[in-house]
C-alpha cells in the first residue's frame, strides 16, 4: 500500500511539474507568435508623415538589434516540447501547429524586416525633400514674424493699454503656433541629419514680448487704480 502511495504521489507531482512547464512553454510559444502577428501588421503600413516615419523606423532598427536574442528562445522551446512529448503530455491542435510553423512563420517576419527596411528608406528619401523645404519656409516665417512684431508692437506709449495688451496677445499667440511647428519639425532631423534653423528671431521676439507684458501690465494696473 505504501508503494502504491508513493507512486501514486510521484505520478502526481509529475503531472504537476509537466502541466506547469507545459503552460510556460505554451506561453512562450504563442508570445512569439503575437510579437511576429503585431510587427508584420505595423511594419506593413505606409508612413504618412515625419513622426510616424520615425516611430516606424526605430521599431525597425529595435527588432533588428533584439534578433538573435529572439532567435535564442527556439532551440529551448523546442527542446522542451520534446521533453513534454517524452512524458506523453497531450498539447491541443493549435499549439502544435504554432510549434510547428514558428520557424517558417520567423523565416517570413525576416523577410517581412528587409521588405520594411527597403520600404522605409523610399519613404524616407521622398520626404528628405519635403523636409528640408519645410525647414526653409519655416525659417522664412520666423524671420517675417519678427519684422512683423518690429513694425507692430507698442514699443511707444502712442497706443492705448487696450491695444497695446491686444496686439501683445496677437503676436503671443503667433510665437506660440512657431514654438509648436519647430516642435514637430524636430521629429524629422534625426532621420535626415539637419539641424533647426537659427531661433534668434524667435527669441527675440520672446523677450520683447515678455518685457512689454510687463509694462503695459503695470500702466493697466496703475491705470485700473487711478
Amino acid at each position: 500500500r505504501l508503494r502504491a502511495s508513493l507512486v501514486l504521489h510521484c505520478i502526481e507531482w509529475q503531472k504537476l511539474h509537466t502541466d506547469l512547464l507545459n503552460r510556460l512553454v505554451r506561453n512562450q510559444l504563442e508570445g512569439l507568435h503575437q510579437m511576429i502577428k503585431d510587427n508584420t501588421t505595423t511594419l506593413s503600413e505606409r508612413p504618412n508623415n515625419i513622426g510616424r516615419l520615425n516611430e516606424l523606423l526605430t521599431l525597425l532598427q529595435a527588432l533588428k538589434k533584439k534578433l538573435p536574442d529572439t532567435e535564442a528562445q527556439f532551440e529551448p522551446i523546442e527542446n522542451q516540447y520534446a521533453l513534454l512529448h517524452k512524458f506523453e503530455v497531450r498539447i491541443t491542435d493549435n499549439e502544435q501547429q504554432l510549434l510547428n510553423t514558428l520557424q517558417s512563420v520567423w523565416a517570413a517576419f525576416l523577410q517581412t524586416l528587409k521588405k520594411a527596411e527597403r520600404s522605409l528608406n523610399i519613404s524616407s528619401n521622398s520626404m528628405e525633400k519635403d523636409f528640408r523645404d519645410a525647414l526653409k519656409d519655416f525659417a522664412a516665417a520666423c524671420i517675417k514674424l519678427r519684422e512683423d512684431s518690429q513694425n507692430a508692437l507698442p514699443y511707444s506709449d502712442d497706443f492705448t493699454i487696450e491695444k497695446a495688451c491686444a496686439i501683445n496677445a496677437t503676436f503671443t499667440e503667433r510665437l506660440k503656433e512657431k514654438h509648436e511647428a519647430a516642435l514637430v519639425l524636430k521629429d524629422g532631423l534625426p532621420i535626415f541629419h539637419m539641424t533647426m534653423p537659427d531661433d534668434k528671431p524667435l527669441t527675440e521676439l520672446e523677450a520683447d514680448l515678455n518685457l512689454l507684458d510687463r509694462v503695459w501690465g503695470l500702466a493697466k494696473s496703475w491705470d485700473e487704480k487711478w
